[in-house]
């Protein structure tokens, strides 16, 4: 332990802690603006649910893989390709179960300069990266607050997303967005009634994606500073805590 102390008390470790320390927060809490590539063949997929309770009982069951993939690029514009599959199933009165499956498609246009849609909104999958708390943004026709930061494992990777909340009773929205590129994660959107309770998520499931290596480096940045300044402050504490020998006696008088 003695050794330890010794090596963490040395000018150069102590300087280099530093450096890491300050190097940390500045990558952490700076809002870096860091181009996301999505060009001509980026392709993402979402798992869609949708499932309608009544009376507590589950009335019915919708869901959809949504695929995504862009299809042509112009200047700062992409057009982006959406095919789905779904399925609903829908309870009878019987308590038989009915179930239709449908295929879709459809096509979206979206600036990738400043992501959003012709009539102003931003869309859905992407924001942007350099939100701060209580910044508000508009999808679709909702004004979303960033309320806070949350982890969330995506594909076994841990991710650090913004947390976007909004809507009045009954209805409540939750957006989550990865925090150095803006991507969509997940949502879950809940309308409570009296009588039946709709809850809908919507998952980020696969993507040729690169993630900035950023990405995966900022979830641990906060613990990296955590460590660093504990080694730091470790031999302070130590010389701290170390007791005083006793003078003799006769010294003392």
């Amino acid at each position: 332990m003695t050794t330890v102390l010794h090596f963490l008390s040395r000018r150069l470790v102590k300087a280099a802690l530093m450096v890491l320390i300050l190097a940390s927060l500045i990558a952490y809490l700076f809002p870096f603006d860091i181009k996301l590539p999505i060009t001509l063949g980026t392709q993402w997929t979402y798992h869609y649910m949708e499932t309608l309770s009544s009376g507590g009982n589950l009335s019915s069951v919708y869901e959809a893989d949504w695929r995504y993939l862009v299809v042509n690029s112009l200047e700062d514009t992409v057009y982006v390709e959406i095919n789905s599959t779904s399925r609903l199933r829908h309870r009878l009165e019987n308590g038989s179960w009915a179930e239709v499956n449908v295929t879709e498609s459809g096509l979206s246009i979206v600036n990738v300069k400043t992501r959003l849609y012709d009539y102003g909104s931003f869309c859905s999958w992407w924001v942007p990266a350099n939100l701060q708390l209580g910044d508000t943004v508009s999808i679709w026709n909702l004004n979303l607050k960033v309320t806070g930061l949350t982890w969330r494992i995506v594909r076994g990777r841990l991710l650090e997303c913004w947390v976007l909340e909004g809507g009045t009773p009954p209805e409540a929205y939750t957006f989550y967005y990865e925090r150095t590129t803006g991507f969509f994660i997940h949502l879950v959107i809940k309308y409570i009634y009296p009588t039946a309770e709709l809850l809908i998520e919507r998952t980020l499931i696969s993507t040729n994606l690169p993630w900035p290596a950023l990405t995966f480096v900022r979830p641990f940045l906060i613990p990296t500073v955590i460590g660093a300044v504990a080694l730091l402050l470790l031999p302070l504490i130590k010389r701290v805590r170390r007791p005083k020998k006793k003078l003799p006696e006769s010294l003392t008088i």
